[in-house]
């Protein structure tokens, strides 16, 4: 079962960085040595085509044993505002699961970008 209604905020064109728990069946923190895949994607809407997308090494490091850590950079949400829907998922030994899933806030800046 996935952790539902993961809660994010950041601010638009800044960077920011948030943890993602992932935990197995039995509610135990996830070994995510063999994973041969992990994703994180954030849209307006499930269904439509992601505005932010991270991967394993391009925006998403294992941190510990069941902890990821996504970085976004500016790029990532420059142009966004407003509620979007997120969800990460995790390929280990050919098996996909949805490890979390919920909201992401995205407050518009008031500086713009240099």
């Amino acid at each position: 079962m996935p952790e539902q209604n993961q809660r994010i905020e950041i601010v638009a064109g800044n960077d920011a960085a948030f943890r993602v728990v992932v935990r197995d069946k039995n509610g135990n923190l996830q070994n995510l040595a063999g994973a041969t895949e992990i994703t994180w994607v954030a849209a307006r809407r499930a269904g439509d085509t992601p505005l932010i997308s991270k991967t394993l090494l391009d925006g998403i490091t294992v941190l510990d044993t069941g902890i990821l850590g996504v970085e976004l950079i500016p790029s990532d949400s420059i142009g966004l505002s407003g509620s979007y829907e997120h969800e990460a998922v995790v390929v280990i030994a050919g098996k996909r699961t949805t490890v979390t899933t919920g909201y992401l806030f995205v407050k518009p800046t008031l500086v713009p970008a240099a």
